[in-house]
């Protein structure tokens, strides 16, 4: 489904690409990244959530696993500010609808996702804070590990989760009310946006 996905928006992004479809052919390559660490996960799941693979394997899948989920977050996000711009900005989206800006937005979020989940290799391999047990995969930290990890963590959930979400609500729940406002718009319209917004 997701490779089906990745070939429709490649298409439609060669012929006239809108800055949903980039930002969601993005989601799609994130998407296919996630589930291609799935098998490896599953393997330490039945493993008995030991890490029978080399421990570089462990960092690599740990980055990959967890960057993807934060940069479809934020990617989710982007969409839902771009979905709301056009109906409550027409005139600054269109003027700002070139295919340059979700590049550039989406490069920016892989980057931010990418430095974030580096700390998966930091925490792991730097001399002062490997941890000698290598049966498990970024699991049973030490002392000095938890220091670095759980306030990267908490500023994690709250840059590249809750911000997400709040912003992401936002935008959906006024593009609604904005939606249901006009009425110009059908109620058989105004049904399918409401259902897109919500889906979303």
């Amino acid at each position: 489904m997701n490779l089906l996905a990745l070939y429709a928006f490649s298409v439609k992004i060669h012929r006239k690409p809108l800055p949903t479809d980039i930002l969601l052919l993005n989601l799609t390559v994130s998407d296919l990244l996630f589930l291609i660490t799935l098998p490896l996960k599953m393997h330490e799941a039945v493993s008995g959530m030991e890490w029978n693979l080399p421990a570089l394997m462990c960092s690599i899948t740990s980055f990959i696993f967890f960057s993807t989920i934060y940069t479809s977050s934020l990617l989710l996000m982007a969409v839902s500010v771009v979905r709301y711009m056009a109906v409550a900005f027409p005139v600054t989206y269109h003027k700002l609808n070139k295919p340059l800006y979700p590049v550039i937005a989406s490069a920016v979020i892989w980057i931010i996702s990418a430095v974030h989940c580096s700390i998966t290799f930091f925490v792991q391999h730097h001399p002062s804070l490997a941890s000698a047990n290598s049966s498990v995969c970024y699991e049973n930290f030490t002392e000095k590990q938890l220091e670095v990890l759980l306030p990267v963590r908490l500023e994690m959930f709250f840059v590249l989760c809750l911000f997400p979400l709040v912003i992401s609500i936002y935008c959906y729940l006024h593009l609604i009310v904005i939606l249901y406002s006009r009425q110009r718009i059908s109620w058989m319209q105004k049904k399918k946006a409401v259902g897109m917004a919500l889906e979303s």
